[in-house]
């Protein structure tokens, strides 16, 4: 793998064409569905599960990035976040916004009138499409590809970019600018 991508490179392909083919890849969209099976259900993906995501994702009907999303709607997050909506609430806060984002009581209580009004789905569509949210991906796409923090300035920006264009054009933007491309050069394998 590491020639043929290496040769691409050196043959034009830029890196942002470089990352978009890659997130393409069976071997990259079963690695997500894992992690996101991991991080919001706390456990490996079952054969049928894994396989069904794959299949809907390289298929082209399911973005690879709502799986995480929509793992938090379901039924199997709320049960796990202690199965009632206070619960459900205060465990997306940390999960979406940030480990150390804890949710108030006024928030809370607002989330949990809005869970009973339009259902756990949109609350949360609103928490993760937030600038909030938006910001704290944003952020931990700095630390994989770039090893760093990431300035306020930068952070703001690519949240936009996240909330106009998805994930998609942040993972592309960082791991193929010159600062990722720069720092590419020093490592080595």
């Amino acid at each position: 793998g590491l020639t043929y991508w290496s040769l691409l490179l050196a043959g034009g392909t830029g890196g942002p064409a470089l990352v978009a083919s890659l997130t393409r890849s069976s071997e990259y969209v079963q690695l997500r569905i894992t992690q996101a099976y991991l991080r919001v259900l706390g456990r490996a993906p079952d054969a049928a599960g894994l396989a069904g995501w794959s299949s809907q994702i390289l298929a082209g009907k399911v973005p690879v990035d709502d799986v995480q999303r929509r793992f938090y709607s379901s039924q199997e997050f709320a049960n796990r976040s202690g199965g009632t909506d206070a619960g459900f609430v205060a465990a997306l806060y940390p999960s979406i916004l940030g480990a150390t984002r804890v949710a108030t009581s006024v928030e809370v209580d607002l989330w949990v009138a809005k869970v009973r009004q339009y259902g756990r789905s949109k609350v949360v569509d609103s928490i993760w499409f937030s600038f909030e949210a938006a910001s704290a991906r944003a952020g931990t796409y700095y630390l994989l590809f770039l090893h760093r923090t990431a300035d306020p300035a930068g952070r703001a920006y690519w949240a936009r970019v996240l909330l106009a264009r998805g994930e998609g054009a942040v993972r592309t933007g960082i791991a193929g600018s010159q600062e990722y491309w720069n720092r590419a050069q020093t490592r080595t394998f």
